[in-house]
């Protein structure tokens, strides 16, 4: 049987693909269409309701791909490909995207003013600091290059 939470879930990514096929690409709000169902899977393998990773980093790295630089979203855009990373760091220990995942740290430090909340979550105790000091001793063979 299948939880409540799960329905309410799947429901939402139903409702949410629907609202996404009103707003096609070139729409003006096709990426925020585009960002309710990318966090909506993103909630689910939270919750370890889903377990495909992959698809939500995608979607994620999507929404990155189709703001202009000068958007007013760009630094969200920026930030959330590296919580679906984190979030699979944290359930899989794997270094395998830890490069990408410092990349756009890097990217979006100069694009989050001083005193801002984004800015705070970027240097705060689940930013890149927490991966990079709990990397494993030996990551020789992960192609790791910071910098």
């Amino acid at each position: 049987m299948i939880s409540k939470t799960v329905s309410h879930l799947h429901n939402a990514v139903e409702y949410f693909q629907l609202v996404l096929s009103w707003c096609p690409v070139g729409y003006p709000d096709h990426t925020a269409a585009l960002t309710n169902p990318a966090w909506a899977h993103l909630e689910g393998y939270i919750r370890k309701d889903l377990q495909d990773i992959d698809s939500t980093t995608s979607l994620f790295r999507d929404i990155l791909s189709l703001l202009p630089q000068n958007h007013l979203d760009r630094p969200l855009s920026v930030y959330y490909p590296t919580e679906a990373l984190n979030w699979r760091y944290d359930y899989h220990r794997t270094t395998a995207y830890i490069s990408e995942y410092v990349q756009l740290y890097y990217d979006l430090l100069p694009l989050c003013a001083e005193d801002t909340y984004l800015r705070s979550i970027a240097v705060g105790e689940n930013s890149m600091h927490y991966v990079i000091n709990n990397l494993p001793t030996d990551a020789s063979n992960e192609h790791i290059q910071l910098g």
